[in-house]
């Protein structure tokens, strides 16, 4: 959720179990990105854990990110 002193109004708000799959690619498909793609590809996924996906609308100062563990 966006931290408390921002002004940003939520739309809607859903959690769930997420699923993620990174399709290998190739240099003709994607000449900057494919090498960080197929490393992220080749990982192991260890665990997945809940989460969440919000519509909002207004700004943010991006204050509540944080890295992924």
């Amino acid at each position: 959720m966006p931290p408390s002193g921002a002004r940003v109004r939520t739309i809607s708000y859903c959690k769930g179990k997420p699923s993620i799959t990174f399709v290998r690619s190739s240099w003709e498909k994607l000449p900057t990105m494919y090498h960080i793609i197929n490393a992220l590809a080749d990982l192991a996924i260890k665990e997945m854990r809940a989460g969440w996906l919000a519509e909002t609308r207004g700004a943010s100062d991006l204050s509540n990110q944080r890295p992924l563990s």
